[in-house]
């Protein structure tokens, strides 16, 4: 028998050969699993980086007005000026006029149920009421043609006959502006209609001679005459309505004649 050696006592126990643990392969610690019921821990969230506001750069150049831009600003101001006034005066003045009238024939109407006329028309006062179909209006002729009359209605000239007296009953009024109340006198034809109510009778007419046949001449001084281009006596009572022949200013007048056909 072989005895045991002195490095290795005969009653030390035999070590097993017993596998050697492996390394670890996380660095990070992990957390213990938090049992039923623990409340979580609170997620801490990392602040943005502000970014650096950039720098301001250089402030811009402001450029001056050159000659060319100013008289173009000039010329657009005048143009959008002149159009709002010229609505004004060929809108504005009709819708502001037609009010007007419709009261001034409101208060004429009365005034003649209870008021008997003056044998002589003062300037301004209202002589007829004018009515036209054709015209497409219901007006006041007021006596006196300035300015003032004809801005508030027809104008009747006093120097011709008064409505549905023998001679010439002569009326001027306006194409445009303030109501325009003689625009389409330039359709008139002849056998059109025209009334003139006076405060005591109604007056009508029938056209015999209508713009289209009637040149008035650069003056036309001779349309108000008793019997327009005649030198005699009247002997039938005749209207006479004129107004400018064109729609802007110019010396040229559109003129009809009528002849009173019955009265009432």
């Amino acid at each position: 028998m072989s005895s045991p050696t002195p490095d290795e006592p005969d009653d030390a126990p035999r070590r097993s050969a017993e596998p050697e643990p492996e390394p670890a392969t996380d660095l990070e610690p992990k957390s213990a699993d938090p049992g039923p019921g623990a409340e979580p821990e609170p997620v801490v969230q990392s602040e943005p980086i502000a970014e650096p506001e950039p720098e301001p750069g250089p402030a811009p150049r402001r450029r001056r007005p050159t000659a060319l831009g100013i008289t173009v600003a000039i010329i657009v101001v005048a143009l959008v000026a002149g159009l709002a006034t010229l609505g004004w005066t060929t809108i504005g003045t009709d819708i502001v006029a037609r009010r007007q009238v419709a009261t001034l024939l409101d208060q004429t109407r009365d005034q003649w149920r209870t008021q008997p006329p003056d044998a002589v028309p003062e300037t301004g006062e209202v002589v007829a009421i004018l009515r036209s179909t054709r015209l497409g209006i219901e007006w006041p002729v007021l006596a006196g043609i300035a300015t003032d009359q004809l801005h508030r209605g027809l104008g009747w000239y006093p120097q011709t006959s008064a409505p549905g007296q023998l001679g010439n009953t002569a009326i001027a009024g306006l194409r445009v502006t303030h109501g325009s109340p003689l625009r389409h006198l330039v359709d008139l034809v002849p056998g059109d209609l025209i009334t003139l109510q006076t405060p005591t009778e109604t007056f009508t007419y029938r056209v015999v001679a209508p713009p289209a046949q009637v040149d008035s001449g650069p003056s036309g001084a001779w349309v108000l005459d008793p019997v327009p281009g005649e030198n005699r006596v009247p002997d039938q009572a005749l209207l006479t309505l004129t107004t400018a022949a064109d729609l802007v200013a110019t010396q040229r007048r559109a003129v009809v004649f009528a002849e009173l056909v019955t009265s009432r």
